[in-house]
């Protein structure tokens, strides 16, 4: 603590001389300090009071991994899945997990083959993943696009998800819908480890006539495989279809689907801050992270990084914001911490990121700037928030790895990795991750005056 943090003077800004007047000395000599200081035409500046909010804005449920559908041999044709051809995709899964598979129905305008919209469950009920054929999970649905206007500069009015069936009315003795799709695609699945399957889609149609087909030959396009919650979807009968759904089952193209994927719900640890007027971090990139962040990130143990801060020259302040109901802050839940702050101040924060081994989402170097031009920096702070793993466990599928945050068996577990920290690309390579900007909300407001 120090009698004067922050003082202005006429030859310059606001500068902080935390230095200058310490408490330690006598009083005395502490007025003499403030006498120099006013011969200097320097004076005292008050604090400015500020609340930090950081919110976890994760989804509450999963949609773990979302992958194209692959041949193992070359097509007739890039992207389409003609008769009697197989796709396949390899995707990581829990025996607690559900599978959906999308595919369009070419020369049809909307239709696209999927099981229900909750998927159907991969596991054997006995805790393992399960292998075998799926066929009679999947249905045909019509995404209420077909014969909308497409370049109005209204969106169009669209209708509802619905069952499609080929020429059948409700009630009569034709074919279900379930039976008329797996009368085109055959859906099998093969266990390669414990935490990965492999996924298979099959083209049944031909022209031989002991194939029941209700339409003769057919092709498919735009095939993803998706691993996600039992209650999550990506579409619901009787609902609009979403702008990415209408992009596969319409035209063909499964990318936006894809680009918007994985969509994970995650805890995170309580969020420790510092706050700095020079150039401080709690995490460098391109550097081996310490102890501290070790523990930190990969289990969100906060005790020896708060120490090593505590030793840092470059930090001011620091502290822990932590949920009134424990330390692991879930979706939708939000912490508050207050700080004085000085023009040219910064902020820096973090928090774990349980669905990783060993990431944080965090603010990025310098730190959020608490003062543009004098005056606080109010509002969503989304610019300076990225996702970093500090390289010391292997990675393993988000959400699902079994020596992460929620599986592991003890803190600590997981197979070491002695890599560097590094940045965090939406896409990186093996794993989709989300954005930061999806995961954590950080936000910063004047503190308001108590009337009384």
């Amino acid at each position: 603590m120090y009698l004067a943090r922050g003082v202005h003077c006429l030859v310059g800004e606001t500068m902080r001389l935390p230095t200058l007047i310490p408490q330690t000395l006598p009083w005395s000599a502490a007025s003499v300090c403030v006498a120099l200081l006013g011969a200097l035409g320097c004076e005292a500046q008050e604090p400015v009071s500020l609340e930090v909010t950081v919110e976890n804005i994760s989804p509450e449920t999963s949609i773990y991994a979302a992958n194209a559908m692959r041949s193992e041999q070359p097509l007739d044709e890039p992207g389409v899945l003609g008769s009697d051809e197989t796709w396949s995709c390899v995707v990581p899964a829990r025996a607690d997990l559900h599978l959906q598979v999308l595919a369009k129905l070419d020369g049809f305008d909307d239709v696209y083959v999927a099981a229900q919209p909750g998927g159907l469950p991969i596991g054997s009920g006995d805790g393992d993943l399960a292998e075998g054929r799926h066929s009679s999970a999947l249905a045909l649905w019509d995404a209420g696009d077909a014969d909308q206007p497409k370049t109005s500069a209204r969106p169009p009015h669209r209708a509802p998800i619905s069952p499609f069936e080929f020429g059948v009315d409700a009630g009569s003795d034709g074919p279900t819908r379930a039976s008329e799709a797996e009368a085109l695609v055959d859906l099998s699945t093969r266990v390669l480890d414990d935490s990965t399957l492999e996924v298979r889609l099959h083209n049944r149609t031909s022209d031989d006539a002991t194939v029941p087909t209700p339409i003769g030959e057919i092709e498919l396009s735009a095939g993803v495989c998706l691993v996600m919650d039992p209650d999550a979807q990506v579409f619901a009968e009787g609902a609009p279809a979403s702008a990415e759904l209408l992009a596969l089952a319409s035209e063909g193209d499964p990318q936006p689907l894809l680009r918007e994927l994985p969509r994970l719900s995650s805890s995170l640890s309580s969020v420790l801050w510092a706050q700095h007027d020079g150039d401080a971090a709690l995490y460098d990139p391109g550097e081996l992270a310490s102890p501290g962040l070790e523990q930190f990130a990969e289990d969100g143990f906060v005790l020896t990084r708060l120490h090593e801060l505590d030793f840092s020259p470059t930090v001011d302040a620091h502290g822990l914001a932590a949920p009134t109901n424990g330390w692991e802050l879930a979706p939708g839940q939000r912490v508050r911490f207050e700080l004085d702050a000085y023009p040219g101040d910064r902020l820096t924060l973090m928090s774990a990121y349980f669905a990783a081994n060993d990431f944080i989402v965090g603010t990025s170097r310098p730190g959020i700037p608490l003062f543009d031009q004098g005056v606080p920096n109010i509002g969503e702070q989304e610019v300076f928030v990225q996702l970093v793993d500090v390289g010391t466990e292997v990675d393993e599928a988000p959400g699902i790895g079994p020596n992460q945050y929620a599986r592991q068996p003890a803190p600590g577990g997981g197979w070491v990795e002695d890599a560097r920290v590094e940045i965090v690309d939406h896409r990186a390579e093996p794993w989709a991750y989300p954005r930061a900007s999806e995961i954590m909300r950080v936000s910063v407001a004047l503190v308001e005056d108590d009337p009384s």
